[in-house]
C-alpha cells in the first residue's frame, strides 16, 4: 500500500508539470503458469531537473503500446 501511495503522490508531481514526455520500450513479460513470455511495453515518464533541479521518472507496464495508456495516466 505504501508502494501505491508513493506511485500516486509521484504520478500528482509529474502532472503539475506544463511539459510532459512519455516513451514507450518494448519488454518481453513473463505469464505465471504459462511458461511463456509474450510482448509488453515499460511506459516512462521522465521529469527533468531542469525546472527544479529534481530529477524524476515514473514507469507503468502495460500490454500495448496504445496511447490510451499515455492518457489514463495522464
Amino acid at each position: 500500500m505504501a508502494l501505491h501511495l508513493l506511485a500516486v503522490r509521484l504520478g500528482e508531481l509529474l502532472r503539475e508539470r506544463s511539459c510532459l514526455h512519455a516513451h514507450e520500450t518494448a519488454v518481453r513479460q513473463l505469464y505465471p503458469g504459462s511458461g511463456r513470455a509474450k510482448h509488453a511495453y515499460m511506459w516512462a515518464y521522465p521529469l527533468n531537473a531542469f525546472d527544479d533541479g529534481q530529477a524524476l521518472v515514473v514507469f507503468a507496464c502495460q500490454a500495448s503500446r496504445a496511447g490510451s495508456h499515455a492518457r489514463a495516466f495522464l
